[in-house]
């Protein structure tokens, strides 16, 4: 209450201060910019993501000379002969989260132009988007190259996590080239 109050009668606030209005600021905006990914999880259709992606996958896999076919019914499969299981492509496939991750993350940061915002977008959406195509292949190609067995390892443990990373090392990369304009 006492941080209000100084606030309130435009007091100037010290350093450490600032840094905490700044760190509740980016917090507050990053939970409200949450919110469309829990609408998408919850309402969202994203078939035509996924049918997009999965040929994607497709041509790859046919460059690499791996057969494959690609089955849109209800849902989108890839099946990849040599193996027994059909891959069943989801909406967590897609990377619609990492990327809306990693918006939220670039939009909460205040004090930082929009204009250096939009650039974060324009080139880290489509980075992570490409970034998921090759999760996706990378890891069928481990399943087709050591064996079925380990295509859960890489997924889960590999790939999921490491797309985690990868979206904070992307945020941090845009955060120290923007730090100029983060003063306290």
């Amino acid at each position: 209450m006492k941080l209000f109050h100084r606030i309130k009668k435009k007091e100037k606030l010290n350093k450490k201060q600032r840094k905490l209005i700044f760190i509740l600021k980016f917090l507050i905006r990053f939970s409200l910019l949450a919110i469309p990914l829990y609408l998408i999880m919850y309402f969202g259709n994203l078939f035509l993501l996924k049918v997009v992606e999965t040929k994607q996958i497709s041509i790859l896999l046919n460059l690499t000379e791996i057969k494959n076919s690609v089955e849109i019914n209800d849902e989108v499969i890839l099946n990849v002969e040599p193996l027994k299981n059909k891959l069943v492509i989801d909406d967590a496939c897609t990377g619609y989260r990492s990327m809306l991750a990693f918006a939220a993350l670039v939009l909460a940061v205040p004090k930082i132009r929009n204009s250096k915002k939009s650039v974060a977008l324009i080139l880290g959406i489509p980075a992570i988007y490409v970034i998921n195509i090759l999760r996706i292949f990378s890891t069928i190609l481990i399943a087709v190259k050591f064996g079925e067995e380990k295509l859960e390892f890489v997924h889960t443990f590999l790939w999921r996590e490491g797309l985690i990373f990868l979206i904070l090392i992307l945020w941090l990369l845009w955060l120290n080239n923007v730090k100029e304009e983060i003063s306290f």
